[in-house]
Protein backbone atom coordinates (compact mmCIF):
# COMPACT_ATOMS: atom_id res chain seq x y z
CA UNK A 1 0.00 0.00 0.00
CA UNK A 2 1.40 3.34 -1.02
CA UNK A 3 -0.17 6.73 -0.54
CA UNK A 4 0.53 9.73 -2.72
CA UNK A 5 -0.18 13.31 -1.78
CA UNK A 6 -2.61 13.90 -4.64
CA UNK A 7 -4.46 12.12 -7.43
CA UNK A 8 -1.93 13.17 -10.12
CA UNK A 9 0.90 11.90 -7.94
CA UNK A 10 -0.93 8.59 -7.45
CA UNK A 11 -1.31 8.23 -11.23
CA UNK A 12 2.42 8.85 -11.63
CA UNK A 13 3.29 6.35 -8.88
CA UNK A 14 1.13 3.64 -10.49
CA UNK A 15 2.63 4.33 -13.92
CA UNK A 16 6.18 4.17 -12.52
CA UNK A 17 5.50 0.86 -10.74
CA UNK A 18 3.86 -0.62 -13.84
CA UNK A 19 6.74 0.48 -16.11
CA UNK A 20 9.45 -0.74 -13.72
CA UNK A 21 7.83 -4.14 -13.15
CA UNK A 22 7.35 -4.58 -16.90
CA UNK A 23 10.97 -3.65 -17.59
CA UNK A 24 12.54 -5.72 -14.79
CA UNK A 25 10.22 -8.76 -14.63
CA UNK A 26 8.27 -8.65 -17.91
CA UNK A 27 4.97 -8.71 -15.99
CA UNK A 28 1.83 -6.67 -16.59
CA UNK A 29 -0.89 -6.16 -13.98
CA UNK A 30 -4.10 -8.17 -14.23
CA UNK A 31 -5.34 -10.26 -17.10
CA UNK A 32 -5.76 -7.24 -19.40
CA UNK A 33 -2.35 -5.74 -18.57
CA UNK A 34 -3.83 -2.59 -17.09
CA UNK A 35 -4.30 -1.35 -13.52
CA UNK A 36 -7.73 -1.50 -11.92
CA UNK A 37 -9.23 1.83 -10.90
CA UNK A 38 -7.76 5.20 -11.64
CA UNK A 39 -6.53 8.31 -9.88
CA UNK A 40 -9.99 9.89 -10.00
CA UNK A 41 -11.43 7.05 -7.92
CA UNK A 42 -8.77 7.55 -5.24
CA UNK A 43 -7.58 3.94 -5.51
CA UNK A 44 -5.46 2.19 -8.14
CA UNK A 45 -4.67 -1.53 -7.90
CA UNK A 46 -1.86 -3.25 -9.78
CA UNK A 47 -2.48 -7.00 -9.40
CA UNK A 48 0.54 -9.17 -10.20
CA UNK A 49 -0.86 -12.37 -8.72
CA UNK A 50 1.30 -13.00 -5.66
CA UNK A 51 1.96 -9.27 -5.22
CA UNK A 52 -0.63 -6.50 -5.24
CA UNK A 53 0.17 -2.80 -5.23
CA UNK A 54 -2.50 -0.44 -3.88
CA UNK A 55 -1.96 3.25 -4.68
CA UNK A 56 -4.40 5.36 -2.67
CA UNK A 57 -5.23 8.90 -1.66
CA UNK A 58 -4.87 9.59 2.07
CA UNK A 59 -8.67 9.70 2.45
CA UNK A 60 -9.21 6.37 0.66
CA UNK A 61 -6.42 4.71 2.62
CA UNK A 62 -7.99 5.67 5.94
CA UNK A 63 -11.49 4.71 4.83
CA UNK A 64 -10.73 1.26 3.37
CA UNK A 65 -8.01 0.25 5.90
CA UNK A 66 -6.34 -2.14 3.46
CA UNK A 67 -3.39 -2.77 5.79
CA UNK A 68 -5.75 -3.94 8.54
CA UNK A 69 -7.67 -6.21 6.18
CA UNK A 70 -4.52 -7.83 4.75
CA UNK A 71 -3.00 -8.26 8.20
CA UNK A 72 -6.14 -10.08 9.37
CA UNK A 73 -5.82 -12.46 6.40
CA UNK A 74 -2.11 -13.26 6.86
CA UNK A 75 -0.55 -10.54 4.71
CA UNK A 76 3.08 -9.68 5.32
CA UNK A 77 4.63 -6.26 5.86
CA UNK A 78 7.51 -5.33 3.52
CA UNK A 79 9.86 -2.53 4.52
CA UNK A 80 10.80 -0.75 1.30
CA UNK A 81 12.04 2.43 2.98
CA UNK A 82 15.53 1.83 1.58
CA UNK A 83 14.25 2.31 -2.00
CA UNK A 84 11.72 5.08 -1.40
CA UNK A 85 12.73 8.72 -1.60
CA UNK A 86 11.41 10.42 1.54
CA UNK A 87 8.82 13.14 1.18
CA UNK A 88 10.69 15.97 2.89
CA UNK A 89 10.95 19.72 2.63
CA UNK A 90 14.32 21.34 2.13
CA UNK A 91 14.72 23.46 5.27
CA UNK A 92 17.24 25.70 3.46
CA UNK A 93 14.66 26.55 0.76
CA UNK A 94 11.19 26.38 2.33
CA UNK A 95 8.23 26.76 -0.03
CA UNK A 96 6.85 30.26 -0.31
CA UNK A 97 3.22 31.34 -0.26
CA UNK A 98 0.21 29.72 1.29
CA UNK A 99 -2.50 27.36 0.16
CA UNK A 100 -5.91 28.83 0.70
CA UNK A 101 -9.33 27.98 -0.59
CA UNK A 102 -11.39 24.82 -0.42
CA UNK A 103 -10.87 22.57 2.65
CA UNK A 104 -9.24 19.20 1.91
CA UNK A 105 -12.40 17.23 2.71
CA UNK A 106 -14.27 19.14 -0.01
CA UNK A 107 -11.46 19.31 -2.58
CA UNK A 108 -11.71 16.56 -5.24
CA UNK A 109 -7.93 16.79 -5.66
CA UNK A 110 -7.46 15.24 -2.19
CA UNK A 111 -10.47 12.97 -1.77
Amino acid sequence: VVCGNSRPQNQAIAAAVKDDVLEQYELSPGSAGVPEGDAQSGWIVLDYGSVMVHVMTPKSRLYYNIEGQWKDKGGEYMDISDIIIPNTVDSQNPPSGTMQGVPKDQDPFWS
